[in-house]
């Protein structure tokens, strides 16, 4: 079945996640753990994007299934952070942490984590392997 994101599209979700996360979190107005927890998906999501082997990855040694691997693995702690960093009796932290999940989720299983390497970028030869 063909998928909705490759390489290209995902590490573009990715960017507007991490402008759209940053926003979101003072929105929500979240307090404690629950909004320590949420910005610290800013930056390892950022981090993702510039490592791994897209065509935005200024520093690409992860390799794009790898970078699927560990975004999976992401989505499950932001499922069970509320339990575990004691937030959980706090509703809009919760939820927001559960909808971030729900919605990294969504982009998971659109992304085609086999996809071939698109154009390498000038200056960084192999930045798409």
């Amino acid at each position: 079945m063909r998928k909705l994101l490759a390489r290209r599209g995902h590490a573009l979700v990715d960017c507007c996640a991490v402008l759209g996360l940053a926003l979101a979190v003072p929105a929500a107005r979240l307090e404690g753990p629950g909004r320590c927890a949420a910005l610290a998906f800013v930056p390892a999501i950022a981090l993702g994007i510039v490592t791994t082997r897209t065509p935005l990855g200024l520093l690409p040694r992860v390799p794009f299934r790898w970078h699927g691997r560990v975004e999976i693995a992401s989505i499950a702690a932001q499922v069970a952070l509320p339990w575990l960093a004691g937030f959980a009796d706090r509703p809009r932290e919760r939820n927001f942490l559960l909808g971030l999940a729900a919605v990294n989720l969504l982009t998971w299983l659109a992304t085609d984590w086999t996809a071939p390497p698109q154009e390498v970028r000038a200056g960084l030869p192999g930045a798409d392997r």
